[in-house]
């Protein structure tokens, strides 16, 4: 957001582990709790947030994450009617999910030490994300 001054991250933007344990590498995250599931969801119906992004174990998860994440964007995006984007930058993969003024991002991991990912790379998920959040 261009000329936008964040004086701390928490202003605009929370983060919220969905992974059950932390991971070093991101073929090590698990899915959630029950428990950490259930608080994920309330933690979402009371937000005010417009962008939810989702990262690892998002754009072409293993189904005990597909589970996770779809209740997650259905409480997020309150089941609206929904548009799909997939979009590409360089070698990496993207998905948008809009519904009313809400949109859901979906990205390979973000973070850390990614297997097969380099430095560049990286970067270019962080170029992705600002190109697709914001609308």
């Amino acid at each position: 957001m261009a000329g936008a001054s964040f004086d701390r991250l928490g202003d605009e933007t929370y983060q919220i582990e969905r992974s059950a344990a932390p991971a070093r590498t991101a073929s090590r995250g698990l899915p959630p709790t029950p428990e950490r599931g259930a608080l994920l969801l309330k933690l979402l119906a009371s937000s005010s947030a417009r962008v939810l992004l989702l990262h690892g174990h998002a754009v072409e998860p293993r189904p005990e994450w597909e589970v996770v994440n779809s209740g997650l964007i259905d409480q997020f995006l309150n089941r609206e009617p929904r548009t799909v984007h997939d979009h590409t930058f360089g070698a990496i993969r993207a998905r948008t999910i809009d519904a009313g003024d809400r949109r859901v991002v979906l990205t390979p991991p973000l973070n850390g030490r990614v297997r097969g990912l380099q430095p560049d790379a990286r970067d270019a998920i962080g170029q992705l994300v600002r190109a697709v959040a914001y609308r």
